[in-house]
């Protein structure tokens, strides 16, 4: 993305970024690019965190416009630029997933039907042959009541796929 940019911008002097990855890690990482130290890509991780935002990455371009700002006026324009970027911002909220597929004889459709009524989901996909395949997705939070309930039904195949 920093590449992209940094084509896109070639005459930009500083591509400087804060950014905090999704849960469950929420790492975090920041770049002054050049700049003093922490009057960059602090303030703009600053301003993720005040939004209290994850799975977000914010990219400030500034190009040298003969304007020395000073330690305190970068600290401002950068974390100006990112918070009028984050209001502006579509927020999706993402729930993280894991992939499950299931296969199963005739005989437990029954009791997996009820499951999945149970929790709402809808599966992906369905094969029915010699027996019955399906994909869902289901929340990471509920993985291990799948697990117990597929644990519980004999002849079920399952598998969870990230």
């Amino acid at each position: 993305m920093i590449n992209l940019a940094k084509e896109e911008y070639h005459q930009a002097r500083h591509f400087c970024y804060g950014f905090i990855s999704p849960p469950p890690n929420n790492e975090i990482r920041y770049s002054d690019d050049g700049e003093p130290m922490h009057t960059a890509g602090t303030p703009i991780l600053n301003s993720i965190q005040s939004f209290e935002l994850q799975g977000v990455f914010v990219l400030v371009i500034r190009y040298f416009g003969g304007t020395k700002l000073g330690r305190s006026g970068l600290v401002t324009a950068y974390k100006s630029a990112a918070s009028l970027a984050l209001e502006k911002a579509i927020r999706t909220k993402v729930i993280p997933t894991s992939l499950l597929e299931l296969q199963f004889p005739y005989s437990r459709m029954q009791e997996i039907q009820t499951f999945l009524n149970r929790t709402g989901i809808k599966p992906i996909e369905i094969q029915m042959t010699t027996n019955v395949l399906i994909k869902l997705r289901v929340e990471l939070s509920e993985i291990r009541n799948w697990e117990e309930f597929l644990l519980s039904l004999p002849e079920v195949i399952f598998e969870f796929y990230n």
